[in-house]
């Protein structure tokens, strides 16, 4: 199953739908900004490229936007365009609806910019089971990486440099 998910993001460049990944820094932050819903994402893109640090900073307020921990587990809801047609590619990208699996915003649902989830984090939906018993789930840890920050950020780049080829 690992290979057929890891297969579909390398055809298709993106994480399908019900694939759980983990949220991932683009530089060294160790948060990641999550919109509440896809108009707030809209807003705090615009809040961003216009240099709008009061406009972001009420969204926070607001809890339009809320800071996510780099590596939280989060579950692919949706894929959406929608923003870069709409702003015709100017200061946005593909975007991703995910509902977050652990922390503090457990079972939240928000929209993280595509280049937020990588794909080598994937790991493969569980298959459904008839009758759960009912437990808490236990957090899911990051994979560790064997690679050092230096080859990390080398190999982001060029999967970023791929997926924009296509």
């Amino acid at each position: 199953m690992m290979t057929s998910v890891l297969l579909a993001v390398a055809l298709t460049g993106q994480v399908m739908p019900g694939v759980i990944v983990y949220i991932c820094p683009v530089s060294r932050e160790t948060d990641v900004p999550v919109a509440a819903d896809f108009f707030a994402k809209l807003e705090f893109m615009k809040a961003g490229h216009t240099h709008d640090q009061t406009g972001i900073n009420e969204l926070y307020s607001a809890d339009r936007v809320f800071a996510v921990p780099v590596g939280t587990a989060v579950r692919v809801l949706q894929f959406d365009r929608f923003a870069q047609d709409f702003m015709d590619g100017a200061w946005e990208s593909p975007s991703y609806e995910v509902r977050i699996l652990e922390g503090k915003y457990k079972d939240r649902k928000g929209w993280v910019d595509y280049q937020r989830l990588l794909p080598w984090r994937v790991r493969a939906p569980q298959q459904p089971q008839a009758a759960p018993a009912p437990q808490q789930a236990a957090p899911v840890p990051a994979p560790k990486s064997k690679l050092t920050p230096a080859q990390r950020d080398a190999q982001i780049q060029k999967n970023l440099a791929k997926n924009k080829a296509h």
